[in-house]
Order: structure tokens, then C-alpha cells, then sequence
């Protein structure tokens, strides 16, 4: 497999066709804006689920459905509703393989169409029953008349009477015969034939179910030619990428938040401590609520899979109109709090949409498109030709001053911003925005928990430079000396590492550092990008506790060299030195910077609300991150459409849904560049993830409700 290889994979979660949920006329044009998404994008595979209501609430049913007798005639119009979308999403391009998982109204409509099954067999070996007592009872009544008639000729002894006497003992010997015959037959029914519901334990209940959900899949499978349909987890791959795909892993708590993304991730923990081979992607439908995708770091290898668990296709506004009674409360009431979209709406904020998953030459990457947006797309109100991307590259937890800073990596990401800053300026385009969430700088250890900042003794530097040179031998040209420049390079390096681990832990040290290592990234990103904010600074939470009593912030150590332009410029204009300040003017502007940082922003023709901080709340190697994050949003009341964070050195990119709306905010929190050292293993976290994210948001008209995240991280750095 190489890394040039470019995989994805479309996710359609909790859409059940049948259902008043699905059926708004925005659900309608959404459902023309995936069948657009699946044409444009061509996504490998595709996963679909729940795609029929249970039959056990037939007050969401649309109309026509209830009419059609889904328990007699087996889901004859929930299923045909199922396999137009199919029909439509394989149409809209042949090569993806589509995948239906069984979701639990599936699983549910089984045990009912197994109790249904099971009580027409009741009804059938009754009507047996009944029909065999019938016999026996005539038989009996022939016998009664037969044998009267011989006691009447007996007692008549009328002329020729022997031989009637005769003939109707044979007629009674045959009757008994048959009675015995019927007889037996009952008996072998009462003990042969279902009589009785059977228990849900029981071999006959489980017999019926397996009928019932062979005859449930053949029949869906039938009807969907092409369709790859399965019950339990599906295991895949594409382009040499594997795929394990569940409408639900396991089962979770009943807690308000679930805690559902801190448990997939724990069963993935022991998994991976089980060694099982993780898939690149395991993903899991929007069935809880919760839709966060996370790259999941193997140990301390450079390896990762994507953990995600998907949005929901239910019209949050259906929904939140059920809940409300304004929504056909005559139908709903007393079922509002059974349907599963209410469920998952009154305890969390569902984000309703598509997801698409994959890989690229970058890393992983994740998309997310809400239900509006999908609908302004089935309505041609936005093109996906005409959809155009703004970038922001996201670094954050940097630590310059801890001894496990990934700095090779560091540099190679700088390098790699700095790069298509100038790839833009030469197509006339603006530089990528820039967030740094700090911590930046590392400040002084901790009084509790201190960093270990890793330093050589003199006798093992010296020995390390000795196998330095050692490797190399010096060799000989025109009768002269010279030492392999590789030899010179690697002592340098080894040198400046030593370097690096003595002197950072000064806060001047890591200063001067921090803009050695950025002087190129943020002056040509304050410089070409075209945005009110071009480049943010985020308080970390280091320097305040190092320094902070003398009034010293992180965000000011890192602007200072911009804010001293004011002071610099205007000397060189006037000594000549410089024509103008066209250039320069207005730099200082675009930096902005703050401990908790909310604004408003144009980007392109789109306005976006905006907020940011470093450290989003306290946490335990056991907290739920995202849904952390999401509680303390809703005690802030920040209606944002994207926040940012870090501080866990963990990066998660998830969304929620905006009530009363189909419409989402997403959550992009960032990674590191500092490995895992003793101080995370102390505190119990899971191992650090090296590398920065790339947010992506649409900036042409007409096309919010898009966001897209690059993972860019040390296995491809």
C-alpha cells in the first residue's frame, strides 16, 4: 500500500425512509444533494443503515405504509422504499460498493416479524387441532347413530335383521378404526405442534427467528441486486485499506452524554492490548448521537487508525417538533419519548448529515456535510463544481523547552505550510490562516509531575560523537585529507540537539527559539493571507503558571516581534532605508490574541462565528473529551459555528447539530509535537499524537454547512 493511494468512504446513518423523520421536503432534497456527493466524489465504499422504522411504532410511519400491512405482507413497502435510495446512491456511480448494515429497528422488526411468524403457526396448528377434534367428534356421533341402530334391530328382530347387524358392525369397526387414526394423529400433534407462544429462550422461538431473519436478509437482498447486505459488523477493504464497519459496537450506559466516543475508544484500547490487528478505519454509525472521528495512535509507533462514529439523516426539526407536540401530537402523544430520534435528541445534539471518511497522500481526512447544506445542493442552490475551500492550518502544544519535542517533525510541517504558502502567492491566491493554540513554549517544569528534560553526561556525549566519526572513514584525494561531509552534518546535528536539551528550559531560550523555528511561517502568513485574522494566538496555560504573576503572557512573548514593526518600520521610511509601509501596513491587525477568543468572520462570501481557546476544561485519562468540550460550549452558550482547542495533546475533529435547525457546528482540537515522555505516562494519558490539522471550510456563496479536516501527522511527516 503507498501513501499516494487515496481511499474514502461515504457514511449514511439513521435514515429511515419510511418514517415522517425522513421525509420533510429538506430531507427530500438532501436526499438528491447525497446522490450529487456520491456522483462528485466517488467514494470507494459506501455504508449505509437504518433505513426502515420499527414496526412496533407505526405512528412515524408515512402514509401508506401503515395501510400496506408491513407484519403481513413482511415489510413489503418499508423494503421498497429501502431499495429505491439503494438503487439511487449505486446508480449515481456503479464502481462504489455499497454496504447496508442491519440497524437495531432491523433487528427489533425481526423479533416482531418472529412473533408474528410464530403466532400465524399458532393460529395454523390450532385451525389443525380444531379440524382433527371435528373428525374425532363426528366419528364419534356416526358410532352413537350405528350403534343405536344395532340395539334397534336387536330389540325389533325384524325379518333379515342379522344381516343389517352385521353390516353395521363392520361400519363400526371401520369408525373405530378411524377414531384411532385421528386419534393418534391428535396426540402427535399436541406433541409435535407449537400450542403455545413459545419463550424467548426456547428452541422453537429460536428456530422461527432464524426462519424469519434468513427469509428478512434474502429478501432484502433480492430485492437489491448489487447490494451488499449483512447482518452483524462489516469487514472490508479497498485499495489494499481494511474497514470494519458497525451500526454499534457494543452496548452503552444509559448516562445523560453516554460517554459513547470514551468507550469505543476504550474497546479499541483493548484491542489493541489484546493484539488484534486494528483496521485503518472503524467506524460506527450515528446511532448514539455522538459524531467524532479520532486518529488513534498504535502505542508509540508512527501507525494510525481513524476511529469514527457518523451523523444522523433524521430531520432534527421534525424531530424537535415531535418533542415539542407541535408535530401531530393527536398521532405521537404518549410514543414521544420511545422513538429512538427523540431519544438521541433529548440527550444530546445530534448533528444530522453524511460523513465521508478516507486517506490521501496527507494522512486522514474526514468531511462533514449537515442536512442544510446537502439540501441547498439537491435544490442546485450550490454547485459542487462551485464549491471552493478555505484552509486553516491548527498547531498547537509545540512545548519548546520539553526534552521530547519533536523538532525533525516540527520543522518538516513548518516546511510544509510554508511551502504551499508560496505555491498560493504564485497562483494569486491568499496563505492558509493560521491557529496556534498553544502551549508554544514549555516554561518551567511543574512543581509536581516535573518534565524530564533528557541530558546527556560528558562521557556518553563524547562517546556518541566518537561512533560518529568512527562511522566514517576519511578518505584520500590528491594526497590530501578530508572528513565526509555526512560526518560534519551529523556531529552538528548531534551538537544542537545537545544544544536544545541544556539551554530551552530558559524562558528567553524558548522565546528566541520558537521564532527561529517560525520566522518564515508567520510573517509570510501574516503577509499573503487576505483575512481579517490571519494568524491566532490562544493562551496556553504554561507560561501562566511559570511566569504569570509578573503579568508575562505566552500570546504576547509570541506577537512581540510583529508588535515591534510599529516602532521599526516608520524609523527605516524615514532613514530611507525603506520606500513605504504598503506592505507591512495593517500586520500587527491581523494577529489576534486572547485566552478565550470568540469573533465573527467573513470568509470569502460566507460569515462564520468563530471561538477558540487552549484548554477547553480539566480532564482524566477516562474523560469523554468531545463530550466535555460540548458541555461546557452549552454552559457558555457559544453558538460558534467552529471552535478550537488543544491541550491534551490528542486531536479529535466532531460536530454537534443547532437546535431547532439542521444546520452544525464542528469542533476541531489539536495535536502535538511533543512525544510521549514520563510525564504522560505518570499521568496515566494515552500516547502523544505528532503532527497539526488542516480545517477546511467553504468560502463560496451559499455553502456553509461543510467542514473538512486533514490529519497531518508523524506518519507522514
Amino acid at each position: 500500500m503507498s501513501l499516494e493511494d487515496s481511499v474514502k468512504a461515504l457514511i449514511v446513518s439513521e435514515y429511515p425512509l419510511d418514517s415522517v423523520i425522513a421525509s420533510s421536503s429538506q430531507s427530500k432534497d438532501a436526499r438528491k444533494g447525497i446522490v450529487e456527493y456520491v456522483k462528485s466524489e466517488k467514494p470507494d465504499i459506501l455504508f449505509v443503515d437504518g433505513l426502515v422504522s420499527r414496526i412496533r411504532y407505526p405512528e412515524a410511519y408515512i402514509d401508506g405504509v401503515i395501510e400496506s400491512h408491513p407484519l403481513k405482507k413482511f415489510m413489503d413497502v418499508p423494503f421498497k422504499l429501502a431499495s429505491e435510495f439503494l438503487k439511487e446512491l449505486k446508480d449515481a456511480n456503479p464502481s462504489t460498493e455499497v454496504y447496508m448494515a442491519f440497524s437495531d429497528a432491523d433487528e427489533d422488526n425481526i423479533r416482531r416479524l418472529t412473533k408474528y411468524t410464530a403466532l400465524k403457526i399458532l393460529a395454523a396448528n390450532d385451525a389443525e387441532v380444531k379440524k382433527c377434534n371435528g373428525e374425532i367428534k363426528n366419528i364419534k356421533d356416526s358410532a352413537k347413530k350405528v350403534n343405536a341402530h344395532i340395539a334397534s334391530e336387536r330389540k325389533a328382530k325384524a325379518k333379515g335383521w342379522e344381516k343389517s347387524v352385521e353390516a353395521k358392525r363392520k361400519e363400526s369397526a371401520m369408525l373405530g378404526k378411524k377414531l384411532g387414526g385421528y386419534q393418534t394423529k391428535l396426540k402427535r400433534m399436541k406433541e409435535e405442534f407449537l400450542l403455545k407462544m413459545p419463550n424467548a429462550e426456547s428452541v422453537e422461538w429460536r428456530e422461527i427467528k432464524k426462519i424469519t431473519s434468513n427469509e428478512y436478509l434474502n429478501k432484502l437482498k433480492e430485492m437489491n441486486p448489487g447490494i451488499n447486505i449483512q447482518m452483524g459488523n462489516i469487514s472490508t477493504d479497498a485499495k489494499g485499506y481494511t474497514f470494519e464497519y458497525a451500526h454499534s459496537f457494543y452496548t452503552p450506559d444509559d448516562s445523560p452524554l453516554k460517554k459513547r466516543t470514551n468507550k469505543l475508544i476504550g474497546y479499541v484500547d483493548k484491542l489493541h492490548m489484546g493484539r488484534v490487528p486494528l483496521p485503518h478505519f472503524m467506524i460506527e454509525s450515528g446511532h448514539h448521537g455522538e459524531t467524532v472521528v479520532h486518529p488513534y495512535k498504535h502505542g508509540e509507533k508512527d501507525v494510525y487508525s481513524l476511529i469514527c462514529t457518523g451523523m444522523v439523516m433524521e430531520d432534527q426539526k421534525v424531530v424537535n417538533d415531535i418533542l415539542k407536540g407541535k408535530f401531530k401530537p393527536e398521532i405521537f402523544q404518549g410514543k414521544v419519548n420511545k422513538l429512538e430520534a427523540c431519544k438521541r435528541q433529548s440527550k444530546k445534539i445530534p448533528a444530522p448529515g453524511v460523513s465521508i471518511v478516507g486517506r490521501n497522500k496527507d494522512g486522514y481526512f474526514t468531511n462533514l456535510y449537515s442536512m442544510d447544506h446537502l439540501a441547498k445542493v439537491g435544490r442546485s442552490e450550490v454547485k459542487l463544481k462551485d464549491m471552493d475551500y478555505e484552509k486553516i492550518n491548527v498547531l498547537s502544544d509545540i512545548h519548546v523547552g520539553k526534552g521530547k519535542v519533536d523538532y525533525d517533525r516540527l520543522e518538516s510541517a513548518i516546511e510544509k505550510m510554508v511551502g504551499e504558502i508560496r505555491d498560493r502567492k504564485k497562483a494569486g491566491l491568499s496563505a492558509p490562516m493560521l491557529f496556534m493554540l498553544n502551549e508554544s513554549l514549555q516554561g518551567f517544569n511543574y512543581k509536581t509531575l516535573p518534565v524530564e528534560i533528557a541530558r546527556k553526561i560528558p562521557a556518553d556525549y563524547k562517546k556518541e560523537l566518537e561512533e560518529i566519526v568512527n562511522g566514517y572513514a576519511t578518505k584520500a584525494v590528491a594526497g590530501k585529507e578530508y572528513v565526509d561531509a555526512e560526518v560534519v552534518k551529523k556531529l552538528i546535528k548531534a551538537a544542537i540537539h545537545e544544544l536544545e536539551r541544556v539551554n530551552e528550559p530558559s524562558i528567553g531560550n524558548q522565546t528566541k527559539w520558537f521564532h527561529e523555528l517560525t520566522k518564515k511561517l508567520i510573517p509570510l502568513t501574516l503577509l499573503y493571507c487576505n483575512y481579517q485574522v490571519a494568524v491566532l494566538f490562544a493562551e496556553g496555560t504554561h507560561i501562566k503558571h511559570t511566569v504569570g504573576e509578573f503579568g508575562i503572557k505566552e500570546v504576547d512573548l509570541q506577537s512581540i516581534v510583529y508588535d515591534g514593526l510599529d516602532m521599526i518600520v516608520p524609523a527605516l521610511i524615514e532613514a530611507g532605508e525603506l520606500k513605504d509601509d504598503t506592505k507591512l501596513k495593517g500586520i500587527k491587525e491581523k494577529i489576534k490574541k486572547g485566552s478565550y477568543l470568540k469573533f465573527d468572520m467573513k470568509i470569502g462570501d460566507v460569515d462564520y462565528k468563530l471561538s477558540a481557546v487552549h484548554k477547553p476544561g480539566s480532564a482524566s485519562p477516562s474523560s469523554n473529551i468531545p463530550a466535555q468540550h460540548v458541555e461546557r460550549v452549552i454552559t457558555m452558550s457559544d453558538d460558534a459555528d467552529m471552535f478550537f482547542s488543544a491541550h491534551l495533546h490528542t486531536p479529535y475533529f466532531f460536530a454537534i447539530g443547532k437546535m431547532e435547525s439542521n444546520d452544525i457546528s464542528a469542533f476541531y482540537k489539536g495535536a502535538t509535537f511533543n512525544a510521549y515522555d514520563d510525564y504522560g505516562k505518570e499521568g496515566g494519558w494515552s500516547p502523544a499524537v505528532i503532527g497539526y490539522e488542516q480545517a477546511l471550510v467553504p468560502k463560496n456563496k451559499n455553502g456553509k454547512g461543510a467542514y473538512k479536516v486533514q490529519f497531518v501527522l508523524s506518519d507522514v511527516l
